[in-house]
């Protein structure tokens, strides 16, 4: 995981959502209290969904998810610019994805 933060889910269900370079993942904030973690209550599968904006976007009380891929060309760009270099061979097209969660 990358990130992570609190969401409002249907019904007011408070959920623990998590992005990485593979998809979005949601938990019960239980899996805060281990040792066990369960398995996530929901995810997405897109290449490159590590950074996210969370917000109920339609006023229903239920969160939305808007995922972004992680600019790795701007990192690139600006570590050569300070003489180093962050090389990574991902080169997913830059995309952006809504989700609500239901």
């Amino acid at each position: 995981m990358e990130s992570g933060s609190f969401v409002t889910g249907p019904g007011g269900r408070r959920l623990l959502i998590g992005g990485s370079q593979a998809g979005t993942y949601l938990w019960d904030p239980a899996v805060l209290a281990g040792p066990n973690y369960p398995n996530q209550v929901g995810k997405n599968n897109y290449g490159g969904a590590r950074e996210y904006v969370t917000a109920d976007f339609d006023g229903d009380g239920v969160d939305e998810v808007v995922n972004l891929n992680f600019d790795d060309t701007g990192h690139d760009l600006m570590a050569q610019s300070l003489g180093g270099r962050y090389q990574v061979s991902n080169n997913a097209l830059t995309q952006v994805t809504v989700n609500t969660l239901t």
